[in-house]
C-alpha cells in the first residue's frame, strides 16, 4: 500500500463547511460555509482563496458560464456574478 502526505490547502474556519466541488474548466475548488453565509473559490496553483459573503445561508454552489455560479440559498436559487459579487437574477 502506498502512503500519501496530506497538507492543509487553506484555513476556512467554517462553522458548517460542506459542498466541496472541483470545477475542472477553471481548475478551482468551491465550498460553502452554510451558517456564516459565505462560499469560497480556491486556486490550488496560486494558493489564493476568494471569500464571497452573502446575506443568507448558502447550501450549494454550482459553477456556471462566464464567471457566474448558481447558489442554493435559504430563500431560493440565485445566479451570482463572481466578478461583480452581485446577484444576476433571482
Amino acid at each position: 500500500m502506498r502512503s500519501s502526505e496530506v497538507e492543509l490547502a487553506f484555513q476556512a474556519k467554517s462553522m458548517v463547511g460542506e459542498g466541496a466541488l472541483w470545477d475542472e474548466r477553471i481548475q478551482r475548488l468551491y465550498c460553502v460555509d452554510i451558517l456564516n453565509a459565505r462560499f469560497f473559490q480556491f486556486d490550488p496553483i496560486t494558493g489564493e482563496n476568494k471569500v464571497f459573503q452573502l446575506d443568507q445561508f448558502v447550501g450549494v454552489v454550482v459553477p456556471g458560464n462566464e464567471n457566474k455560479v448558481c447558489l442554493a440559498l435559504k430563500d431560493g436559487f440565485e445566479a451570482y456574478d463572481l466578478s461583480t459579487r452581485n446577484t444576476v437574477c433571482n
